[in-house]
This record gives C-alpha cells, sequence and structure tokens, in this order.
C-alpha cells in the first residue's frame, strides 16, 4: 500500500500518537494533529490532510522527523 498518498492510513497513524500510552506530543504538535483527525472524524478530508501536513511541519521544526 501506498501511504504516501493515502490521507486515511496518515490520520490513522497520526491517531497512535495520541494514544494515552504515548509520550504526550509538545503542544504545537498536538494541537494540529489533533485537529487533523477530529476533521477527518467530520467528513472533512480536505481539511483534515491540510492540518495533517501543518503538523508534519511542525513535527520537522522539532525535529521529530
Amino acid at each position: 500500500m501506498r501511504y504516501r498518498q493515502n490521507s486515511g492510513a496518515a490520520i490513522g497513524f497520526a491517531r497512535g500518537l495520541l494514544a494515552e500510552n504515548q509520550h504526550p506530543l509538545p503542544e504545537k504538535l498536538l494541537n494540529p494533529t489533533r485537529k487533523a483527525g477530529d476533521e477527518w472524524q467530520i467528513g472533512a478530508q480536505e481539511i483534515a490532510t491540510a492540518d495533517l501536513a501543518a503538523a508534519i511541519n511542525v513535527a520537522r521544526k522539532l525535529s521529530y522527523l
């Protein structure tokens, strides 16, 4: 499966980072990641994908990626 082009899978992986058993994300990364998941849940896939892209940019700046 090509995860690079699968926003649904990416949102699923991102949600995994929000689980209670995971090390908490810094607020700057937590908010856009959570927002992407919330947007996806209500059917706003384009917005969710853009929010996830923003979260990825923050993750890069914070040296998570």
